[in-house]
């Protein structure tokens, strides 16, 4: 059990109706520093390591001050609407890193 509320198990809806999830670890610096994101969920996106799934912050959180996991979300969800994203194949369905 976790009591420093350190480590998140989320979910973003995709524009797809898929449901990605994700580990978010909060770490010593959180808020001040970004969590650290990883796709459970495979998902063909820029700034998403194809191996493991760990979100690049400085691609996503280079203008980070003092978020929340939800706006860190939120900016991942954003990037899922964009043209570049719909356009990209992506992985079946229930598939994980």
């Amino acid at each position: 059990m976790d009591n420093t509320f350190t480590n998140w198990n989320c979910s973003i809806i995709g524009p797809n109706e898929r449901i990605y999830e994700l580990m978010v670890v909060c770490g010593e610096n959180y808020p001040t520093a970004p969590p650290k994101i990883k796709f459970v969920s495979k998902i063909n996106m820029a700034g998403v390591n194809q191996s493991n799934g760990e979100v690049d912050s400085k691609h996503y959180f280079s203008k980070w001050n003092q978020g929340t996991i939800q706006s860190a979300l939120e900016i991942l969800r954003k990037e899922m609407e964009s043209p570049g994203f719909k356009k990209l194949k992506q992985p079946e369905e229930f598939t994980t890193y």
